[in-house]
């Protein structure tokens, strides 16, 4: 096992002496240095485990040396226990002050001195893990796009972590502590439902868990995934709101590129065939438990190869498109229940492209069949009309 080392800043070369001969027995590797230039020059080649520095160097103060040692980046934290005769408090605040670890007053106990070096570089190792937990969950955050928050409502004030900020795009020194605060960048329409869910966790301890979209500075509007667990003390209050928030943007798009893939035709976007098949079924089976009637519309283009062959494809594909477009235009919102909620009202999946020239159209809740059949005048009309 590769021993500890020790760096020892004093120019006390019996103290050196001393020191040694105590620490090595202790299971330390000790290095000396007689001044604050050479101390600094042995942190960065000897890169010790730990530094003894005393307050009182020929060419400066430990003090001056400690807060150099804090600036350089190898020793940021480094353990310093600095050696001190001043045993009065101003002295200990002062070294504390200037980045010490601890500190140990002379005449020195080397025994209690050995114990305090174990513990002190115990502690800096628990320190360190710590630090990579930290920064391994920080960079699983920032990959998978998710924030963490803890928001204690009877303080009003809200602990985030990094990758929160950046999904909101907003600087943690100017966004409020108030879990409120980021209402703003909610888009419009779901900042009610926000404020809402944020309201009942705080009032009635309600866990929420919701979708909603923020404008954030530099990226534009993003879809969010936001979970929130209530925490009570032992007397049913509310001690505090966790949550984590994670930014869900590609992934909604990626859901949106494959429905589109899988129920919109590419030259059109007209419904395909697939989707076609699901709306009427479920027209069907409306239309029987509502004792309701249904139309279904088939259109074929009569000599559309002619144009294909005279032409060439271009022209058909652009033929179709127009074709799609009119009959599209004929069509009144309230022809279609749409399958899926979001689709309410969507009249582009009233009209479906089965493929080559042929379309269908989905009318429902239709009074009489003389309804279907104006339906059908109108669209003949507008397909007549001259490309």
């Amino acid at each position: 096992m590769t021993l500890k080392k020790i760096l020892l800043i004093d120019d006390d070369l019996v103290l050196q002496a001393i020191a040694q001969d105590h620490l090595t027995r202790d299971g330390f590797n000790v290095v000396c240095a007689s001044d604050a230039a050479t101390g600094i020059q042995a942190v960065i080649d000897e890169k010790p485990d730990l530094v003894l520095l005393d307050v009182v160097l020929p060419d400066s103060d430990g003090y001056k040396v400690c807060q150099e040692l804090r600036a350089l980046p190898i020793s940021v934290h480094l353990p310093i226990i600095m050696l001190t005769g001043l045993d009065d408090s101003h002295s200990i605040v002062q070294a504390y002050d200037y980045g010490a670890t601890d500190f140990f007053v002379k005449p020195i106990n080397w025994k209690l001195l050995g114990y305090r070096i174990h513990y002190v570089l115990r502690a800096n190792r628990t320190l360190e893990q710590l630090a990579h937990s930290e920064a391994a969950l920080a960079n699983a955050q920032r990959l998978a796009h998710l924030g963490s928050w803890e928001w204690y409502p009877h303080e009003d004030r809200t602990e985030r972590s990094d990758e929160y900020y950046r999904i909101y795009g907003a600087d943690a020194s100017l966004l409020a502590s108030s879990m409120f605060a980021i209402l703003p960048q909610v888009h419009v329409e779901d900042q009610e439902r926000v404020k809402k869910a944020l309201d009942e966790a705080v009032t009635a301890g309600y866990s929420y868990q919701q979708e909603f979209r923020i404008s954030a500075p530099r990226r534009g509007m993003r879809v969010l995934h936001e979970q929130a667990r209530v925490f009570r003390k032992p007397t049913g209050q509310i001690d505090y709101i966790e949550g984590i928030t994670q930014d869900i943007t590609e992934l909604v798009d990626a859901q949106k590129r494959i429905r589109s893939l899988a129920y919109y035709d590419n030259l059109t976007g007209l419904a395909n065939r697939q989707l076609f098949r699901e709306l009427l079924q479920h027209e069907l089976q409306r239309a029987l438990r509502q004792g309701s009637q249904c139309a279904l519309l088939f259109i074929d283009l009569d000599r559309f190869k002619r144009i294909n062959d005279t032409l060439g494809q271009q022209a058909g594909d652009l033929v179709l498109q127009t074709i799609g477009v009119r009959i599209n235009s004929c069509i009144r919102s309230c022809d279609v229940a749409a399958l899926h909620h979001h689709e309410i009202n969507n009249k582009s999946e009233q009209v479906a492209r089965l493929g080559s020239d042929e379309f269908t159209v989905i009318l429902t809740d239709i009074t009489q069949p003389e309804d279907a059949a104006q339906v059908a005048q109108r669209i003949l009309e507008a397909i007549a009309q001259p490309i």
